[in-house]
């Protein structure tokens, strides 16, 4: 993949993330205002049912991508029973989960408290968000493939059409006033659009592929099953920390501390899976490696490019800006505690970013076992980590062991690189100029102190962070925006 398609897909990624995430707060409000909180949120709780079916894909997804760019470049017989063997596999799951999630929801969620016309109303409204569910996951498969061959910004771009015509709909039954009903068969048609734009061009990009059921290949379907299985291992583990956390939080402190953990959570996540979206495009590059000079030159290259410009963003909203979205928050949510957690929560995501690109990397090369043992782990250190801090501590500062749990389970990351592939941590560490992150969180852990003990107002302590973060990491952020603007005008 040439440099300036690399980049390509990176800013795409980027604008995909920010315009889904403004898209879908201008519908949310849309749709709020019209139907009314409660009828709406009646839509909300039918939608995450099929929500959580979309979750459910086992990994084959994330396997496509595996995949595809492992053998996009051998025999086209490999290629086509890859794309054949998980289309099969895609439509069959897709399926089962929606008669499923049907059978769950006529027994159980449709109750004599409902009136007959609400029943008959939200039968059909489920009915058509199954279709939308499965029209998705059908079409998750495309996008899947197109990432496989590193075609992020084709995939990017059909998503934003798909959110542009999501808004396009609810100003429609807003304006013309039309009901839930209308609402749903307008969310229907709009992902039908989206899975034609990934079919119709699909030979025209990738002349090679044919489907066809003489490709499928049982043994295939057990090698991708088997790294696909641990993929969906890891997500179950990872899934279970949220409720944990809550739940110590509730126990350990209250139910209303629960509320603020989430907001900021909300807020520390989000900007750390921007960087995340962004720069997914790791995953197809690691699957076409094959020795061990090209995984050591691909960790100390692109993954220290990568880990370099994690330390400079998170900085930036972590350090120099996070007095505005401190600011922000306090005045929107009227919450005080809320800046403190932000800032305890902000630390961790710092820690994941500057990781981040050797994670990735290990699922890439196929390392999903290690992946589901590092999930465990961090799944028991955060408990006991987490209880320990509140216990100690006894405040929100509690909060700190989930930092302990995310630097230890990053460590672990480093030392099985380093032990598996002969990477020094040393050299790493040196290429990406860690010593500007341990800074950051130095300084984030000094204004957790002067904020929590109530010396000084937390926006001043904020503000005199920004002031340093941005003397310490003004040349690092200046060159990537440079970087990116000399690229950009050499598009123009």
């Amino acid at each position: 993949m040439s440099i300036s398609t690399e980049r390509k897909n990176y800013y795409w990624l980027f604008a995909q993330y920010v315009y889904l995430s403004i898209s879908g707060l201008i519908t949310l409000k849309l749709n709020i205002s019209h139907f009314g909180a409660e009828q709406f949120g009646q839509w909300l709780l039918l939608i995450s049912i099929w929500n959580f079916g979309t979750a459910l894909d086992l990994g084959f997804s994330t396997a496509v991508i595996k995949f595809i760019a492992q053998y996009r470049d051998e025999a086209e017989n490999k290629l086509n029973e890859i794309v054949s063997t998980t289309f099969v596999v895609f439509v069959l799951i897709g399926i089962t989960i929606f008669v499923l999630v049907n059978i769950f929801f006529s027994s159980f969620y449709l109750t004599d408290e409902m009136s007959s016309q609400q029943f008959n109303m939200f039968s059909n409204i489920f009915l058509i968000m199954g279709a939308i569910f499965l029209v998705r996951y059908i079409s998750l498969f495309f996008r899947s493939l197109f990432e496989g061959f590193s075609n992020f910004a084709f995939s990017s771009k059909v998503n934003i059409i798909q959110y542009t015509l999501m808004v396009i709909s609810v100003l429609i039954v807003t304006y013309l006033d039309l009901g839930m009903l209308d609402l749903a068969l307008f969310y229907l048609l709009v992902p039908i659009i989206a899975l034609l734009i990934f079919i119709i061009p699909l030979k025209r990009y990738y002349p090679q592929l044919h489907f066809n059921l003489s490709y499928f290949n049982i043994k295939l379907l057990g090698e991708i099953f088997k790294f696909s299985f641990s993929i969906q291992l890891t997500n179950v583990f990872s899934g279970f920390l949220d409720p944990l956390v809550k739940y110590i939080i509730s126990t350990e402190a209250n139910l209303s501390f629960v509320s603020v953990y989430e907001i900021a959570k909300r807020i520390t996540t989000s900007i750390a899976n921007l960087f995340w979206t962004t720069f997914k495009t790791i995953l197809p590059k690691t699957a076409k490696l094959k020795s061990l000079d090209q995984i050591q030159n691909f960790i100390l290259t692109d993954c220290v490019k990568v880990s370099r410009f994690g330390i400079a963003y998170s900085g930036f909203f972590f350090g120099i800006i996070l007095v505005l979205i401190s600011m922000f928050i306090k005045y929107w949510f009227h919450l005080e505690e809320t800046v403190l957690v932000l800032i305890i929560l902000a630390i961790p995501e710092t820690i994941n970013t500057f990781g981040y690109p050797l994670y990735a990397f290990l699922i890439g090369v196929g390392k999903a076992s290690f992946l589901v043992f590092l999930q465990f782990v961090n799944l028991i250190s955060v408990g006991i980590l987490l209880l320990l801090s509140f216990r100690l501590l006894d405040n929100s500062n509690g909060l700190l062991g989930i930092y302990l749990s995310v630097l230890f389970g990053n460590s672990l990351i480093m030392l099985y690189i380093k032990n598996r592939y002969g990477i020094s941590i040393k050299l790493y560490f040196k290429k990406s100029k860690i010593y500007n992150l341990a800074l950051i969180n130095f300084l984030l852990l000094i204004a957790i102190v002067i904020i929590s003990k109530a010396i000084v107002s937390p926006i001043i302590v904020l503000s005199f962070l920004s002031i340093i973060s941005l003397l310490i990491l003004h040349k690092e952020i200046y060159s990537f925006f440079m970087l990116a603007y000399s690229d950009f005008l050499s598009k123009s």
